[in-house]
């Protein structure tokens, strides 16, 4: 009798073990996923605010002086390397450049910083 009690607690036990791994599996993949997904969200908030400084361009036809802030949600920076322009939209650390060959913004594109 006593050795069947002995096999059900540490049926009992393991099972414990297990459920416990898998749980804290689970909290991991969750945290994983979640910061994941905030750098994506601020990879594409700064792509939007260096879109937000191209438009403020179009619209004024000159850089302003100061960055242009976004609110919380970061600020675009412009540079005029030789005859490109440059939309610096950040957010959060991430950076995301649009750029203007030759001032011409009907073909800004992409770029890494």
């Amino acid at each position: 009798m006593r050795a069947r009690r002995g096999v059900g607690l540490l049926y009992a036990l393991a099972m414990g073990v297990i459920l416990v791994g898998l749980a804290s599996f689970i909290a991991v993949l969750t945290q994983q996923r979640s910061l994941q997904l905030q750098r994506t969200q601020s990879a594409l908030q700064a792509r939007l605010n260096a879109r937000s400084g191209l438009n403020f361009f179009c619209l004024d036809h000159r850089f302003p002086r100061q960055p242009l802030v976004c609110g919380p949600s970061g600020r675009c920076e412009f540079e005029r390397r030789g005859q490109d322009l440059w939309f610096i939209g950040q957010c959060q650390g991430v950076r995301r450049c649009l750029v203007a060959p030759a001032g011409d913004v009907r073909r800004a594109h992409e770029v890494e910083p």
